[in-house]
């Protein structure tokens, strides 16, 4: 389901779960096909995620997982709620 939505409108928008340390980016979202087709990238999340209840979430870990998505931003807030007014910033791209 999610696939092909974004497969139809590509925008989205992540962000981290904290409410304390917060980072929200606007993008869009590219299909770069198969963990196959992208094992450099499949590399560098299994040397960062490492701890066992972390691999079950790595898309080499899962013979279904079909598809891995890169997140290309367009803009990106952050701000760290116990000083919001000097940590706050914001980018967008210079075009």
């Amino acid at each position: 389901m999610k696939a092909r939505n974004l497969a139809a409108d590509p925008r989205v928008v992540v962000h981290l779960e904290s409410g304390e340390d917060v980072l929200i980016v606007r993008g869009v979202a590219e299909d770069l096909g198969p963990p196959a087709a992208v094992p450099s990238v499949v590399t560098a999340l299994a040397a960062k995620y490492t701890r066992p209840q972390d691999q079950q979430y790595l898309p080499d870990h899962d013979p279904d997982f079909d598809v891995v998505w890169a997140i290309r931003p367009r803009s990106a807030m952050a701000w760290q709620l116990d000083d919001y007014d000097a940590s706050q910033r914001r980018w967008s791209p210079l075009w």
